[in-house]
């Protein structure tokens, strides 16, 4: 009886969410019809969403292009490559178009465009490695490996203005994954730090040193051409976050502590979401509605009977902010196992 009522419960919640859904539908019939706007992600694994997203059948709800594309009616497509370097994603978008991809045509065709780059450069070649320098008081390896990086990504750009002048593009910072409590560097590395004096609570600092000149590539690049994208400030996001409370900082990442988690690619996409309603590219009021469906419609699918659904939906629905959804999702969700 108990289980037979859970699931009316269930799809008595559904069939109020669908006339929610019905109701702004028919609110919005009265407008002009226009066609969707359309943004295209290209980049790097944490563009593309494959590591990160847990479980992989939620990819599109968990990874950050699908947050935006879908809590904002957007036409949107992924095309970024995991393990791109800058160097790779030239070459990828220099091709012709091949196959179903239709990489090309995309790019030519959207409104936005959002990129995730730099980051394989430096992580590639052992972030410790360049930590344990950096404690030397050098940082010579980083910025010859970044000089080269530079170019490229130059070069991203004005291929990219060339196949779309009229396109937005976002290009994102790349956040600081060094924490005391995070593997990223690794036990080889830290037992070396420590031989030289270096504490686990300068790791952060030290790494700060390192991600601060990569993400003066995506700065001094604005500032030489000014105009040619907006930033979308992961950096300061995932640090604001660490800095208020250091357990939903390391929450932020993936258990590779390269990749952000579900709750990073959140609040990855919470930062592009503020930038497309400053931009007028998004309906804030429309974008907030659908991302309470999105969540609701997760904690009956991945956590049915797990916890609290009245009282979730309740304090969810409260919510002023996507921010504010994806702390209250996630905090509720915390150590609970999803049925999928």
């Amino acid at each position: 009886m108990k289980k037979l009522f859970k699931i009316l419960s269930v799809l008595l919640a559904l069939a109020v969410f669908a006339s929610c859904v019905s109701l702004l539908t028919a609110c919005n019939e009265t407008e002009e019809e226009s066609e969707p706007l359309k943004i295209v992600f290209l980049g790097d694994s944490i563009g593309e969403g494959i590591l990160g997203p847990s479980p992989i059948s939620e990819r599109d709800y968990y990874g950050y292009y699908g947050v935006i594309g879908k809590r904002n009616d957007y036409c949107y497509r992924n095309r970024a490559v995991s393990g791109h370097k800058t160097a790779q994603m030239l070459e990828y978008i220099q091709r012709e178009d091949e196959g179903a991809e239709m990489t090309r045509t995309h790019i030519m065709d959207a409104d936005v465009i959002s990129i995730s780059i730099l980051g394989n450069d430096l992580l590639q070649n052992d972030l410790g490695s360049l930590v344990v320098e950096a404690a030397n008081g050098s940082y010579q390896t980083a910025e010859n490996l970044l000089a080269i990086a530079a170019v490229d990504f130059a070069t991203i750009i004005e291929t990219l203005k060339g196949y779309n002048p009229d396109a937005v593009i976002f290009m994102q910072t790349l956040y600081n994954p060094a924490t005391p409590e995070s593997m990223i560097i690794n036990q080889a590395r830290k037992d070396q730090l420590t031989g030289m004096g270096v504490p686990a609570s300068d790791y952060r600092g030290l790494a700060k040193n390192i991600l601060d000149r990569l993400n003066a590539i995506v700065y001094e690049y604005l500032e030489e051409n000014p105009g040619a994208y907006h930033i979308i400030d992961v950096y300061n996001a995932f640090n604001d976050i660490y800095v208020a409370d250091n357990a939903r900082g390391n929450a932020l990442f993936y258990n590779d502590w390269v990749h952000p988690s579900n709750q990073g690619h959140a609040v990855i996409a919470d930062t592009m979401q503020k930038k497309l309603e400053e931009l007028g590219l998004a309906n804030r009021e429309e974008a907030l509605f659908r991302y309470k469906m999105l969540r609701y419609e997760q904690l009956l699918k991945l956590y049915p009977g797990a916890l609290d659904f009245t009282a979730a939906a309740d304090e969810i629905g409260e919510a002023e902010s996507c921010d504010e959804v994806t702390e209250i999702y996630f905090r509720l969700t915390a150590g609970l196992t999803p049925t999928y």
